[in-house]
């Protein structure tokens, strides 16, 4: 507010009891209404005068006519309402500060909403096409049972080495028709794959 250039004028009295009354809605400090309780009290309406005339400005201004008393009156006045502009800066200050936080709060909080979308959306995609692609390679890639090639030699080679443990020499019969078996039955695969 005093940063800008305007101004507010505010106007009090104090009754009987030294309270003071504040007659435009401000917002004054504790410290400031002690001291305006402090303020001498005016003098009787006989030998001193008060008028509100308006400024060069267009505001109103107390012109006091009197010296001494009234001249101290006056700069008190003076130094009391540079108080209370201090004070209205300083509340424009904070409350200028306090929403400054509140933004990047609403910011910060916005970002990280969007973020936590942003990441669901990217698993539930990434889960998409995962799915995707496993139905693909299921269906590309087929289960296979595959027999063993000459089973049959094959448990004929075990049982004659099982019986024969030492004499091997016995087998080589069964062995060399397995041999022959296996080379068959990769040349159809060759052929035929």
């Amino acid at each position: 507010m005093g940063a800008n250039g305007s101004t507010r004028r505010v106007s009090f009295t104090k009754d009987n009891q030294e309270r003071v009354t504040v007659l435009q809605g401000m917002r004054l400090s504790e410290n400031l209404v002690s001291r305006m309780k402090d303020l001498p009290q005016p003098l009787s309406k006989s030998s001193s005068s008060v008028s509100a005339e308006p400024d060069q400005q267009g505001g109103d201004s107390v012109t006091l006519k009197h010296s001494g008393t009234e001249e101290q009156l006056y700069r008190r006045y003076e130094k009391e309402k540079a108080m209370v502009k201090e004070e209205l800066s300083k509340l424009a200050e904070q409350e200028q500060v306090v929403a400054i936080a509140d933004l990047k709060e609403h910011v910060i909080s916005a970002g990280e909403q969007q973020n936590k979308q942003l990441n669901a959306d990217y698993y539930r995609l990434a889960s998409a096409q995962f799915n995707e692609e496993a139905t693909i390679a299921d269906t590309r890639v087929k289960m296979r049972n595959y027999e063993p090639l000459c089973a049959n030699l094959q448990s004929q080679i075990l049982n004659c080495y099982q019986e024969n443990p030492q004499l091997t020499l016995k087998c080589s019969t069964f062995a060399k028709e397995y041999r022959r078996c296996i080379r068959e039955a990769q040349m159809l695969l060759v052929n035929h794959g």
